[in-house]
């Protein structure tokens, strides 16, 4: 499984009637009810597919604002966007499903990303971040006064990835550790 596997399956879990049910925003929402396993199988490729997009259309948003020297304000207003494109791309997928009176908790929603998710793979993803959080105070000190909202921007964005990459590998230590007991 690969890290879009994981951030996708964060999303799903069975119910107590043993049917899955999709949560659009995580914990944050009510979930949808999946009629078959196809219906499942196709809401999760989708979704995956959406999670890609999402990640190759962010950073491609930065780059646009930076080469057509937009202001801050702007990557900011083409980013929330992005989220309202997303968020009715969603509710596109879960029209007409039946909603859930379950709630997915944040440690379901943790522990099945977890199971998708690698040892090496979030490790990798960890010195990736750190390489991001790095390369952003290089750029801060090339020109503090040029790249400072950029930079800033790249430096706490990673800085939260990172951490939570780092927070995730403990946490798949400490299952790993509980699975051999």
């Amino acid at each position: 499984m690969g890290y879009f596997d994981g951030l996708t399956d964060a999303s799903f879990r069975k119910d107590a009637q043993g049917r899955d049910v999709f949560y659009p925003y995580g914990s944050w929402s009510r979930g949808r009810i999946l009629p078959d396993d196809e219906t499942a199988a196709r809401l999760r490729a989708s979704i995956k597919r959406f999670y890609v997009l999402l990640m190759l259309g962010l950073p491609l948003l930065v780059v646009i604002v930076r080469q057509a020297q937009l202001s801050l304000l702007y990557l900011l207003l083409l980013a929330l966007a992005w989220v309202g494109i997303a968020a009715v791309y969603l509710e596109s997928l879960t029209r007409g499903l039946p909603r859930s009176e379950e709630r997915l908790t944040w440690r379901e929603s943790v522990a099945n990303s977890l199971r998708g998710h690698s040892m090496l793979g979030l490790v990798l993803l960890a010195i990736v971040s750190a390489g991001f959080v790095a390369l952003g105070v290089f750029i801060l000190s090339l020109d503090p006064a040029a790249n400072l909202g950029l930079a800033l921007a790249e430096i706490l964005f990673f800085g939260l990835c990172l951490v939570v990459f780092l927070v995730m590998l403990v946490l798949k230590f400490r299952q790993g550790r509980a699975g051999l007991k």
